[in-house]
């Protein structure tokens, strides 16, 4: 299976300079923890970095230091394991695993970000899938007392 299926495509993002309380919007605005930082060029978004929540509360509000005093660039993460659209699903889950990370941007054969792919929405298609499969179990059993009773 390849990772493209997987890609949520409506992300939040932010710029490297932008600073953290600036950030901490982006994600009450878009409902998220997690954005991925992007240098922007020629229209183009390629990532240069991941920021959590968990970032800002350990770097700004746990240290006593203003959310407006630091810059995005100042606590991402920086050079973040970056899946390709292409990539084996199977494979980009065992770096995730390796790695510790939930949330991984996705990029195209040029670099672009393309979206993220995140252990929350796979758990959900997972769990979609194996109701799917439990359905069909009680399905053929009631089918075929129904074939039975004819």
């Amino acid at each position: 299976m390849h990772t493209n299926r997987y890609v949520t495509r409506d992300i939040a993002t932010i710029g490297p300079d932008a600073d953290l309380a600036a950030a901490a919007k982006v994600m009450r605005q878009h409902h998220v923890g997690f954005l991925v930082v992007v240098s922007e060029r020629n229209g183009v978004r390629h990532p240069v970095g991941v920021l959590s929540d968990r970032d800002i509360v350990m770097e700004s509000v746990a240290e006593d230091i203003s959310p407006h005093e630091l810059k995005v660039s100042d606590v991402m993460t920086t050079h973040p394991l970056v899946a390709s659209i292409d990539d084996d699903l199977e494979d980009l889950l065992a770096h995730m695993r390796e790695n510790g990370v939930r949330r991984v941007p996705v990029v195209d054969k040029n670099g672009t970000l393309a979206g993220i792919v995140s252990f929350d929405d796979l758990l959900q298609t997972l769990s979609r899938m194996l109701g799917n499969m439990a359905s069909s179990v009680i399905n053929q059993r009631v089918t075929e007392i129904e074939m039975r009773k004819q």
